[in-house]
């Protein structure tokens, strides 16, 4: 029961930091908002790519996630820090940037491979 509460906790956090993000756009004028379609796209994936996650996620790792002030901002600036540009698999950047040695992944049938 902890784990779905907190769960909850997490993607409303995602969900809120990622509409706090999109009411910023509406400031852009149209060359601004063109200049920054990488990074919206970016974001979106981020988000999305943690939603997707989420289910298979340890508590451990949830409460991980939730001690992160700005999650995909983090995400986001690691990714393209470390990737200079280049299109990089979201989900593993993701494990391997946040969660190091940390086991994130909880059920026996894994759907993606556990960080070692």
């Amino acid at each position: 029961m902890k784990k779905k509460l907190l769960a909850f906790l997490l993607e409303g956090k995602i969900e809120k930091e990622f509409k706090s993000y999109e009411s910023l756009l509406y400031d852009l004028d149209v060359d601004e908002m063109i200049s920054a379609s990488y990074e919206i796209s970016c974001r979106q994936a981020i988000k999305d790519s943690m939603l997707d996650m989420l289910p298979s996620l340890s508590e451990e790792a949830i409460q991980l996630l939730l001690s992160v002030d700005c999650i995909i901002d983090y995400f986001y600036y690691s990714w393209f820090k470390n990737t200079s540009g280049k299109n990089a698999a979201v989900y593993s950047f993701m494990q391997r940037n946040l969660f190091g040695n940390h086991q994130i992944i909880e059920s026996k049938e894994r759907r993606h491979p556990a960080v070692s």
